[in-house]
């Protein structure tokens, strides 16, 4: 088993591009996979979430192609924009220095300017199925081409219905190809499809030890939202952090913090999907060299950034699915070094929150706040708190711009918040940040979203499933 990368990884400017960016002693799911890569076998890997599966493949891939090559020559499969952004976005921090360009295809983006940069010459797309398939139909990415397949998060690509999809996808490539699957399960119906598809696949397990979390303080603040922006000055006055990444939810909250901290004199860098590539890298790197002390961002930024000595992250708001969670706060405390992170969470996200505790399996320290307001969420029952009226007051409290729609299915269904979100964002020209809130009760479901998007999400919930089932749906 590799103990460095210098061992195994051949090429000078990759192993360069992984010093530089403090890629440094390879993880496990490292260790057991790039091998079996770099020996061309096709391989199922079984690995969770903050586990270090994106540079899993992406170091051997970049290590592997021939940068004089003018054609794509591999293809990497992901569920979602924001995931095909951030595995291309490493992949270019790793294929720097070796010339290994790659670029992300996804939904939402005018498919002539996509065509017009796939002319430039890319080695790696990293695209959501089923843009991949429209490029593979105009020939615009050329599948008879490709030497290499990856499918990323292949248990969030079933969940959310694309198996026909990358059956298609598997149809228009060459049988012989070195595929690559990574998941943190594998459901029944996707073995099948890898039986189908693959040529005498390793399998392998990679059982998680926690190691995202376990040099890392977590903790949080119950706080008012109005509340938030004094309560980190406070922290970042007291603590006086070597660097610190601020998370938000959407672009708008983003750009808002920034206003705020602009008239506080804080020297900062934002990260959304409304930048364009080359200012995110720019803004990443300014970060990474200790130019600003501060980066805020949306998920974008929640992979693919590795910065040697990050002191803190804190969660400006509680983040949709849990799993961003643990991307989040895993910048921090890496590999034997330690770091806090912090989450500030209001009245209306509190419900979110104890669905993000049980799925981690632990309590986050409470450090207080200046709202305390858990001991009343929780004598609060469903009936009382759905039959409040909305003021200022009550838990539900809709902001002005804001629809709720109402979801017959619930926690009884074993439906959580992320599989909704999911769904809602699946739908065709809406985006996570178009959704406000989403509260999940026994037997039905709120979801808050933008006024503007709401007829468009109702319309989208009534033709789709929510893992697997037809819910009622309706303006609540």
């Amino acid at each position: 088993m590799i103990k460095k990368f210098n061992e195994i990884i051949k090429d000078k400017y990759v192993l360069d591009a992984l010093k530089e960016f403090r890629y440094d002693i390879p993880l496990e799911v490292q260790r057991e996979t790039i091998p079996h890569i770099l020996g061309g076998k096709d391989l199922i890997v079984m690995s969770q979430t903050g586990s270090g599966k994106t540079a899993a493949f992406s170091i051997p891939l970049c290590d592997m192609i021939e940068k004089d090559y003018d054609s794509t020559s591999a293809i990497i499969i992901v569920p979602t924009r924001e995931l095909a952004i951030q595995v291309s976005e490493e992949i270019n921090l790793i294929g720097k220095f070796k010339g290994v360009k790659s670029i992300p295809l996804y939904g939402k983006q005018a498919m002539e300017i996509q065509r017009k940069n796939l002319k430039e010459g890319f080695h790696i797309v990293v695209a959501t199925p089923g843009r991949l398939i429209d490029h593979l139909k105009r020939k615009s990415v050329k599948g008879s081409e490709i030497k290499y397949l990856v499918i990323d998060e292949a248990d969030m690509i079933f969940d959310m219905g694309f198996l026909g999809q990358i059956e298609e996808i598997m149809g228009k490539l060459p049988l012989k190809k070195q595929t690559m699957l990574f998941s943190a399960t594998i459901p029944e119906e996707l073995d099948i499809t890898c039986k189908k598809y693959m040529i005498d696949p390793i399998k392998i397990q990679v059982e998680s030890k926690d190691p995202v979390t376990e040099n890392i303080k977590q903790a949080y603040f119950e706080t008012k939202e109005i509340d938030k922006f004094k309560l980190f000055m406070k922290i970042m006055q007291s603590d006086k952090p070597n660097s610190c990444i601020v998370f938000c939810n959407t672009r708008e909250r983003v750009e808002k913090l920034g206003k705020l901290m602009s008239i506080e004199g804080f020297k900062f860098c934002e990260i959304h999907g409304g930048l364009d590539q080359k200012t995110r890298f720019n803004n990443i790197m300014k970060f990474k060299k200790g130019k600003v002390k501060y980066l805020i961002a949306t998920d974008v930024a929640a992979r693919g950034i590795h910065v040697n000595k990050l002191s803190h992250v804190i969660n400006y708001n509680v983040p949709f699915e849990n799993e961003s969670y643990v991307h989040r706060i895993g910048r921090t405390g890496r590999l034997g070094e330690t770091g806090v992170a912090i989450t500030f969470v209001t009245v209306r996200e509190y419900e979110r929150f104890k669905e993000l505790q049980q799925y981690l399996g632990y309590n986050i320290k409470n450090l207080g706040g200046t709202s305390k307001f858990s001991s009343k969420v929780e004598k609060k029952s469903e009936k009382v708190q759905t039959k409040n009226k909305r003021t200022k007051k009550t838990l539900y409290d809709i902001s002005s711009g804001t629809v709720r729609i109402r979801v017959d299915c619930g926690k009884l269904r074993n439906v959580s918040s992320e599989d909704i979100l999911r769904t809602v964002s699946s739908i065709r020209n809406i985006e996570k940040s178009d959704v406000l809130s989403i509260k999940v009760f026994n037997k039905h479901s709120f979801v808050d979203v933008n006024d503007k998007k709401a007829t468009m999400v109702i319309d989208g919930l009534r033709k789709k499933k929510i893992k697997g089932m037809s819910c009622g749906v309706k303006k609540a």
